[in-house]
Formats: C-alpha cells, sequence, structure tokens
C-alpha cells in the first residue's frame, strides 16, 4: 500500500492519527481516548482501524524497554540469557512463562503481547 493511500485510509478513523511516537502527556491523552473508541466499535473495526490497534509482541516489548531505558540485554532474570532475549526480539520465540514475566516486570497485561 502506497504512504497517500494508507494516509487517506486513517484519516477515515474516529480521530485521525498516522502512527508516530508519543511524546507528551496530552498526545498520550489524545491516543488513549482514541484507542477507547476503537475498542468501543470493536466489531465493526476497518482494516485501517485494525492495524492502528496491531502491534507484535516484540515492537511491545520494544516499546516498553525504550519507555524504561532498558536494554534486551538486562532482561536476562526472564530470558536467562542474551540470544534467547533476541529470539524474542526477532519474533523466533516467546514462551507463556516470559510473557507472564514481562507482564509483571512492566505491570501490564499479558494481553498486550498477543
Amino acid at each position: 500500500m502506497s504512504i497517500a493511500a494508507g494516509q487517506s485510509e486513517y484519516a477515515a478513523t474516529p480521530a485521525p492519527t498516522l502512527p508516530a511516537v508519543i511524546r507528551s502527556e496530552k498526545e498520550n491523552e489524545r491516543c488513549s481516548a482514541l484507542l477507547e473508541a476503537l475498542n468501543r466499535k470493536a466489531e465493526k473495526l476497518t482494516a485501517a482501524e485494525r492495524r492502528l490497534k496491531a502491534a507484535s509482541p516484540a515492537e511491545v516489548w520494544c516499546e516498553l524497554l525504550e519507555s524504561n531505558g532498558l536494554k534486551h540485554k538486562e532482561m536476562l532474570d526472564i530470558f536467562g540469557t542474551p540470544s534467547i532475549a533476541s529470539e524474542v526480539l526477532c519474533e523466533k520465540r516467546l514462551t507463556g512463562e516470559q510473557i507472564c514475566e514481562l507482564s509483571r516486570h512492566f505491570h501490564v497485561s499479558p494481553e498486550v503481547f498477543f
């Protein structure tokens, strides 16, 4: 899909937005409100709206690492070895036990990793 097509598709969302890094509390609140509106509309989402909500487990973990100022190698208490942590980042491996540990460590629902 071209960038122009993607932009026009996103313009039809409840609060038009293109994916971007959230840099302020005001922007976080706006994006949270958008996601809440999408959740209320969950059964009737357009393809563009579904993509706004989708993130792979590795993308979620990377965002949690970045927002907490951590490197994946600092998570050895969960993964055991740097190579296993790298496999998670490459989306080759993520067990239920690791999901539970990550959700406890970052104080998020395990559902964010699905």
